[in-house]
């Protein structure tokens, strides 16, 4: 595109009725917006999200796509053939999961499924009061909703905080879940004197830094559900998380990607006795 500088990063997702959304984090975000209303209806693509990583992106065309669609709904015709519909699927009642390109998808639908399925039960069937940093789009949120007395979910993109809302909204726990748009520090300030039950993270790969794990153990939930999806990084913030007072339980992985070193693995930690 004409004007707009070399150096940039590009995500695409695609959603279940084959729309295609483009995330693009790069400098000068309003120039590469200028010149994306070409790439609309090319390739399926119906909306493109531009960031420079400092400022609300500009977005062209659609803000997000569905991504999924809760088993006995579509827009085009009846669930797939062969897809199993899990616990969470017939909760749900059909509901749309909404999602952008700039927050985190896994790449396969029923590794996802079960994924999800693996935190809520390390959850368990009456967590009392949540928080769930790194929320993202409201994956785990959904799940956490339908059984904890109240959940308060943190995410630092805008963009995934407001498919957040209505994903959880779509499927009945809208009530229960209150959102911040910030990182971890900004929520143990806004939690000030506030003691939840269970904290669920799902940090990047890169895990946890020092001082967001502090801020975790200073919260002192009686349990932490850490999603990690590189065992190396896991092992590290485990490690420092038995400094701060909290031993593993038990760590479930789940290969998502065979072949590679990347296992997603859910972790459940418990605070020690004094």
């Amino acid at each position: 595109m004409e004007g707009v500088g070399p150096k940039g990063e590009a995500r695409l997702l695609c959603g279940v009725d084959g729309d295609v959304h483009v995330s693009v984090l790069a400098r000068r975000a309003a120039t590469w917006a200028r010149a994306a209303e070409s790439l609309l209806g090319q390739a399926n693509i119906a909306g493109v999200l531009f960031s420079d990583g400092k400022h609300d992106p500009v977005v062209v065309g659609k803000a997000a796509i569905v991504l999924d669609r809760a088993a006995g709904a579509s827009a085009r015709g009846p669930a797939s053939p062969g897809r199993d519909a899990s616990v969470n699927d017939r909760a749900e009642g059909g509901a749309e999961f909404w999602q952008s390109a700039d927050a985190f998808a896994q790449a396969s639908d029923a590794g996802n499924r079960a994924l999800r399925q693996l935190v809520s039960d390390a959850v368990g069937p009456a967590p009392g009061r949540v928080v769930e940093l790194f929320a993202g789009a409201g994956n785990f949120t959904r799940d956490l909703a339908r059984v904890a007395e109240s959940v308060f979910a943190v995410e630092w993109s805008s963009s995934a905080v407001a498919c957040g809302r209505r994903n959880v909204a779509a499927a009945g726990g809208g009530a229960r879940v209150g959102w911040q748009t910030g990182t971890v520090l900004q929520a143990r300030r806004a939690l000030a004197g506030q003691t939840p039950q269970v904290v669920v993270v799902d940090p990047p790969r890169t895990g946890l830094e020092p001082r967001d794990l502090a801020a975790v153990a200073e919260l002192s939930p009686e349990r932490i559900v850490y999603v990690s999806c590189d065992p190396m990084t896991l092992a590290r913030d485990l490690a420092r998380l038995a400094t701060l007072g909290y031993g593993g339980r038990e760590a479930t992985p789940l290969d998502l990607m065979p072949q590679t070193f990347h296992v997603e693995t859910v972790a459940v930690l418990e605070r020690a006795r004094s």
